[in-house]
């Protein structure tokens, strides 16, 4: 779950109010140019680092990524993308099955959704692990697919660096977008709409939240960036084409399964460049799974302030 729509909402509030009834729009450019500012700033003290030599050039540029040995190949990977919606599907005709004669809303969250969610995701994970133990020759942990506990501490703070660093870009890329999609056509991910949707109990917000910065980029971050990345090294030519080519698909998903719009494709690809580069960088899935999540936290907070002020 990755929801740029509630930030592109928010942002485009902010960016089209007019300084004065009458009055051309002037917010846009001031915060473009600060969003490119802080992009440059960013870019600027990069290059000072690798020039003074305290970032080395080949680790940055991933000439020396830690190798994963494996033998998965990437149907497996894209078919575990597939088991995914199949087992969430299933549960969700299981537990909601839909009314005879009314029209189905597929982005409409209740709280038996919410629970065949869980349920196809959990069994999702477990096929994931096994078949991540039996392709890679280094089994899950260190030198393979890298969900390991060690170094958890440094790891989170890498998780949160990356975020910071990445952040930036995609609210550049954000407020670019919502000047050319028009607001209407923004739509909201199912899981940010269900916790502010009136009468909800505080277990069932309780469970969502889990699920926005929990189960969600645990997951996520194993399928997209573990496994199927993973599996692009060896097709396009090792780590870079491998990020681009998991950021492609994570993106294109997200908005085909009608959890964004056109709207968000750049920001969320920008995004999940960012999480396989650091996957790719540390040999690691926890700093990845750290800056989804702290994400995702963000977008959930900023539903939370999008409804309070309205309400």
């Amino acid at each position: 779950m990755t929801s740029i729509n509630t930030l592109a909402q928010l942002l485009s509030q902010v960016t089209t109010a007019p300084a004065a009834e009458g009055a051309e729009e002037v917010l846009p450019p001031a915060v473009m140019a600060i969003l490119a500012g802080l992009v440059a700033v960013e870019a600027l003290g990069l290059w000072l680092l690798t020039a003074l030599g305290a970032v080395r050039r080949d680790r940055l540029l991933l000439r020396q990524a830690p190798a994963r040995p494996n033998r998965l190949h990437l149907l497996l990977a894209l078919g575990l993308i597939v088991l995914q919606f199949i087992l969430e599907g299933g549960a969700g005709l299981l537990l909601a099955p839909p009314a005879p004669g009314v029209p189905a809303e597929p982005t409409r969250l209740t709280e038996m959704h919410l629970v065949a969610m869980w349920i196809g995701r959990l069994l999702t994970l477990g096929v994931a692990l096994w078949l991540a133990r039996r392709t890679f020759a280094m089994g899950i942990g260190v030198g393979g697919l890298g969900l390991t506990s060690r170094r958890l501490g440094s790891d989170t703070l890498r998780g949160l660096g990356g975020l910071l660093a990445v952040y930036p870009v995609v609210l550049l890329l954000i407020v670019i977008a919502v000047r050319f999609v028009p607001l209407e056509h923004q739509g909201q991910h199912p899981v940010l709409e269900f916790v502010t949707t009136p009468g909800r109990g505080v277990g069932w917000q309780v469970l969502a939240v889990l699920t926005a910065v929990g189960l969600a980029p645990l997951l996520e971050e194993l399928i997209f960036r573990g496994l199927l990345q993973s599996a692009l090294r060896g097709p396009l030519g090792g780590p870079w084409g491998a990020i681009l080519g998991a950021a492609a698909i994570f993106a294109g998903l997200h908005i085909t399964a009608g959890l964004g719009n056109l709207h968000a494709i750049v920001p969320l690809g920008a995004l999940a460049i960012g999480l396989g580069y650091l996957y790719e960088r540390t040999g690691r899935l926890w700093p990845s799974i750290v800056m989804h999540a702290a994400f995702n936290a963000i977008s959930l907070a900023a539903t939370y302030a999008e409804a309070a002020r309205a309400a």
